[in-house]
């Protein structure tokens, strides 16, 4: 595996859990509501701003392929979760922790891939 795609992965889950942390702090204890809201444009956003942070110094085609990829990283997610015709997530207590604790089994297995490219 490269090296770039073990950091996506290793962003990608952190950005992941600490969203859905702050998710459920706000809806679960601030607000006191029994669900927490995923509205449909945090999609795009998880895929996105993870590939933002793992560019590459490219140039020419490569520059344009990245801008190319980022565009599609924010849009297609949003636009798939449209088409199925989802326009929030809804997770009580259980299904959230559920969901949460599957988050933190992506941020350590990044967190493992990220060591095991850099020993290599």
């Amino acid at each position: 595996m490269d090296n770039r795609y073990a950091n996506y992965f290793f962003h990608f889950s952190h950005l992941l859990l600490m969203t859905l942390l702050l998710v459920g702090l706000v809806d679960f204890v601030i607000e006191g509501e029994a669900v927490a809201t995923i509205n449909k444009g945090y999609f795009g956003v998880a895929f996105g701003l993870p590939y933002m942070a793992v560019r590459t110094a490219s140039k020419g085609w490569g520059k344009i392929r990245h801008v190319a990829l980022l565009f599609l990283f924010f849009y297609v997610p949003s636009k798939l979760v449209t088409l199925f015709g989802i326009q929030e997530v809804v997770l009580a207590i259980g299904p959230y922790s559920v969901v949460l604790f599957v988050c933190a089994l992506m941020v350590l297995t990044g967190s493992y891939l990220k060591k095991a490219i850099k020993k290599n």
